[in-house]
Order: structure tokens, then C-alpha cells, then sequence
């Protein structure tokens, strides 16, 4: 049946979705090829992949700016609205400006002095030199010549023509309706709330749960220059469920703990889940 359908992964980061992406792709499903663009690499914090497509990864970053303002990410998820009612221009291009960067000169030297950490929690290597889009995504063959909306017309048609795919990333929670049409089945996939905030602080900076921030920035972690502002956990976990539960409307859906990932009858239901 995988052959003959899509499936979208939804929740929030560090939920073990990079583990039930690597389940289906062993069970035949597969993740988009879209263009030259790659799955996303490894890294330290997912050492077997992140079964991502880096094109869809992008496109959703964007799609979030375009709909709901340059503050928001799926770090700073904005709150639930009525998503039948927001739309993309047409004239909205990726945003790959490497002008968009406004960072103070003692901008690094704080912000490590802030989290306590010597790695780059904040992505700024991936931010300087050249910009973050630039340096990150340009290699994957994007442009900003490119429309948003063409793009995602594109990969809609992509979805139409080949059956099989595993759309994950944490962002889709916030544009799956998109794709709507060409996604036929979600797993809706949960944490338990303090293993969930530890590795969320462990990954994007350990005050990102807090109201503590370092003046004069009033933010608490970043990535790929969105800057997140405080929020409470209880708040950033409304905000994903509220939009996964609007949004998985009309699709057939299993809603899954990380935790069930381990037990054999759990996955036994997964199993039936994505061959039925």
C-alpha cells in the first residue's frame, strides 16, 4: 500500500522522528528526491541521518515567514489561527539575502557567555561568513529567483507522481495543509515532556525554556537566525498541538509516543498502520 500513498511525520523537534523515519524507510518508504537537493546529513545529534529532504526543510522555514512574520519558526511557533484563511503571494521569493544578517560585533563572545557553551548552539557557524541561506542551502541548487509559491506548486506535482514518500520535519506541523492533498496518512508523534525538554535544551540552548535572556538580546537560542524569544514549554507544546489536531482533519492518523517505539506490540500497530 506504501507504494500507492504519502505519509507525513508531524510533532516537535526532538521527538524521535528521525528513529520512525529510519522504521519506514527500512518497511520501503522512502524520502523525497525533489531536484538536487539531498536528505540532510547527520550530525552529532542524529548519527544515522535525519531522513530529511533539505528542499522540504527550506521550503517549510519559508513558508512559516511568509504566512506568519519573520519571528516565527518552529523554535518560536506562532500561536493556532485559522490556517484556511492564510495564504503565500505569489511575489514571495526565498528569503537568501545575506544583507538580512544584523549581527553586533560582540554578538559570538556574548552569546557564549550567556549559554555557557563553546559549541555553536546558536548556529552562527552556519550563519558567517556568506549568510545563513546562502551558505547553508545555495549548494542544494536554490536561488532566491526562486517563488515560494511556484515551489510549492512544484513539489506538489512531485507528490502527485511519486507515491511512497516520508515527508518529516518538524515544520510541517505548520504547513501540512499545503500538501494536503497528496499526503494520505499522519503520525502524529509525542515525547514525554521532561525527556522532550531536556534534549530541546541539550540540542538549541539550555535557557530556551526560560525568560532569561542576555542584554541586549532578547532572545534565548537561535537557528539559522530565527531568534527565538522566551516561551514557556506549556506553551510551546499547545501551540504544536493545536496545529497538529487542525490540521490532521480528514486524514487517517495514528498518534504515537516515543516511548512506544520500543515496545513490539506498539510497533506491530505501526507496522499495520503505514501497510493498510
Amino acid at each position: 500500500m506504501h507504494a500507492e500513498c504519502n505519509l507525513a511525520i508531524i510533532g516537535t523537534p526532538r521527538s524521535a522522528s528521525s528513529a520512525l523515519a529510519k522504521i519506514l524507510v527500512s518497511e520501503g518508504w522512502s524520502v523525497p528526491k525533489f531536484g538536487d537537493a539531498p536528505t540532510m546529513s547527520p550530525s552529532k545529534f542524529n548519527m544515522e541521518g535525519y531522513f530529511e529532504s533539505t528542499f522540504l526543510n527550506l521550503m517549510n522555514d519559508q513558508i512559516i515567514r511568509a504566512r506568519f512574520g519573520i519571528d516565527y519558526s518552529f523554535l518560536f511557533p506562532p500561536e493556532y489561527s485559522d490556517v484556511t484563511k492564510l495564504g503565500i503571494s505569489e511575489d514571495f521569493f526565498f528569503d537568501l539575502r545575506e544583507e538580512s544578517l544584523d549581527i553586533p560585533s560582540d554578538y559570538l563572545e556574548s552569546i557564549q557567555l550567556y549559554t555557557g557553551e563553546e559549541w555553536d548552539v546558536w548556529g552562527l557557524t552556519r550563519m558567517l561568513p556568506g549568510g545563513k541561506w546562502h551558505k547553508a542551502y545555495s549548494i542544494r541548487s536554490l536561488s532566491s529567483g526562486i517563488s515560494l509559491q511556484a515551489s510549492i506548486n512544484a513539489f506538489n506535482q512531485y507528490l502527485s507522481e511519486e507515491k511512497g514518500k516520508v515527508l518529516k520535519d518538524s515544520r510541517l506541523t505548520f504547513t501540512l495543509d499545503l500538501f494536503h492533498d497528496n499526503i494520505d496518512k499522519v503520525i502524529v508523534l509525542s515525547r514525554e515532556d521532561n525527556g522532550l525538554i531536556l534534549s530541546i535544551r541539550n540540542h538549541y540552548g539550555k535557557n530556551i525554556f526560560t525568560s532569561e535572556t542576555c542584554d541586549p538580546f532578547p532572545w534565548v537560542s537561535n537557528h539559522f537566525n530565527y531568534r527565538v524569544k522566551p516561551m514557556s514549554f506549556d506553551s510551546y507544546k499547545d501551540r504544536y498541538i493545536s496545529f497538529s489536531n487542525a490540521l490532521t482533519k480528514n486524514k487517517k492518523v495514528l498518534f504515537l509516543d516515543q516511548s512506544e517505539l520500543r515496545s513490539d506490540n506498539k510497533v506491530n500497530k505501526l507496522l499495520e498502520f503505514i501497510h493498510s
